[in-house]
């Protein structure tokens, strides 16, 4: 399973986009320091007082994934600076299948690998 959760932080008085990678760099260090988690900005890179961030977590199972990945969405909102206005949470389930083939192997690789 992975799990994909992306928030979206309003960031009011921000005038430059130096001024926005500050903060969101704050949040980011924070993030790390406390939960060894990565996070990455995802969309509205080119907006002063917007910005959209995305964090992963992998596991086996869906319950756990989607559960750890709305902790660290509360988290998020307990030590930002700023509000958070939107928040969603995706579990993908790749399953024991992927990209194996019919006799249950992995696909041969081509010789140009």
């Amino acid at each position: 399973m992975v799990g994909i959760a992306r928030f979206v932080l309003r960031l009011p008085g921000c005038r430059s986009l130096k001024e926005k990678r500050r903060v969101i760099r704050r949040l980011k260090d924070r993030l790390y320091l406390r939960r060894n988690v990565s996070v990455a900005e995802v969309g509205a890179q080119d907006e002063h007082e917007r910005a959209v961030l995305a964090l992963a977590r992998v596991g086996s199972d869906a319950k756990n994934v989607g559960a750890g990945l709305e902790k660290l969405l509360n988290e998020v909102e307990n030590i930002a600076t700023v509000p958070v206005v939107d928040r969603d949470v995706e579990v993908l389930n790749y399953g024991d299948s992927f990209s194996l083939g019919k006799d249950g192997l992995p696909p041969e690789l081509p010789d140009r690998w």
